[in-house]
Parts: structure tokens; C-alpha cells; sequence
């Protein structure tokens, strides 16, 4: 079977074709999802063209956050914790907390994305458009999901925290984002017609 390889059918192959027939891409197109509409919430340096990218990039970004941040919290707390002047059991201390609560903070933070986003977009398929009504309802659900085991109380608790987070972020999305993002872009055309 390797020894054939050296020897091609030329018949069998497609023709090459002429340089004027060839279609350039660029990598900010995609030709798969070239009509499908951008979601709602697509501010920042990564805008979200489906709801895979928000999937990928929101749990991943989720997870890194609350790692960092569950690491940070517990080596504050593993130095105040560690009365001790010797500085191995510091040290040890430290370590103990931050493996403690980072990655609690971002196996949590990064089980809430995933259910975010994936209510989110079955909001979207069920209602057929992509708005902040859906983005409120999955953070609040995804959150009385999440502490639903704890009781009725805390899980509205949570489902309320996330949904109020949503909604600020949806305000400051539509007030300041879009004027930011309009910033950017305007700042990004006129670069390429200078360098052109």
C-alpha cells in the first residue's frame, strides 16, 4: 500500500485551477455562518458569531477567573490563617487555601457558564431571537439550578444575583459598550485606510 503512493492516478486528480477562479478568505470571515446573525452581548475583544464561541469562550474564561481569583482569595486567607513565624509552614499554608479554593471557585464558576450558555441558547431556539430577555432568564435559572439542592431560598438568592449581574451588564452593554465598540471600530477602519 506505500509503495503506491509515489505513483498518482493523474487522471483521478482535480483539475488546478486558474488564479482568477480562486476566492480569497481572510481569517475574519467564515463562509459556513456568513448570514447567520451575531448573538446579543457580543462586546469585547472576542465578539461571539454563534453560540459554540459563547459555550467555548464563556467557560473557559469563567474557569480561568475563578481559578485566579479562588487562588488569590485563599492565599490571602492561607496568610492570615497561618499564625506561625516559620516560614515553611507559611508556606504550606498558603498552598493548602489557594488549592482549596481555586479550584472550587472555578469548577463553580465554570459549571454556571456552561448551563448559562446552553439555556441561553435553547431560550434562543425556543423564542427564535437572540436578546437580553434570554440572557436574563438562563442566568436566572442556570442559578436556581445550580443551588437548588440547598433549598428554595438560596437558590432564588443565586438565580436573582446572576440575573441582576446580567441585567447590568445588559445596560452597560446597550449605554457605554456600543459607544465603546463603535470607538474601536471606527479607530480600527481608519488604521487600515492609512496603511493602505
Amino acid at each position: 500500500m506505500l509503495k503506491d503512493l509515489g505513483q498518482a492516478d493523474v487522471a483521478k486528480l482535480a483539475p488546478i485551477p486558474a488564479l482568477d477562479e480562486v476566492e480569497l478568505l481572510y481569517i475574519s470571515e467564515n463562509p459556513i455562518f456568513a448570514n447567520a446573525h451575531r448573538p446579543t452581548g457580543t462586546f469585547g475583544p472576542l465578539p461571539m458569531r454563534t453560540n459554540s464561541d459563547k459555550l467555548l469562550y464563556g467557560c473557559g474564561t469563567a474557569y480561568i477567573a475563578g481559578l485566579t481569583g479562588g487562588g488569590a482569595y485563599g492565599a490571602l486567607r492561607g496568610l492570615q490563617t497561618a499564625q506561625v513565624k516559620a516560614f515553611k509552614v507559611r508556606v504550606n499554608s498558603v498552598l493548602n487555601q489557594s488549592t482549596r479554593y481555586g479550584p472550587w471557585a472555578a469548577n463553580s464558576l465554570g459549571v454556571l457558564s456552561m448551563s448559562w450558555a446552553l439555556l441561553d441558547s435553547g431560550f434562543e431556539l425556543i423564542r427564535g431571537t437572540s436578546d437580553y430577555y434570554n440572557h436574563i432568564g438562563a442566568a436566572f435559572t442556570s442559578g436556581f439550578i445550580f443551588k437548588c439542592t440547598a433549598g428554595l431560598r438560596p437558590a432564588v438568592l443565586t438565580g436573582s444575583i446572576l440575573a441582576s449581574v446580567v441585567s447590568a451588564y445588559g445596560m452597560w452593554d446597550r449605554g457605554v459598550g456600543q459607544t465603546v465598540s463603535a470607538t474601536v471600530s471606527s479607530l480600527m477602519n481608519r488604521g487600515d485606510k492609512q496603511t493602505v
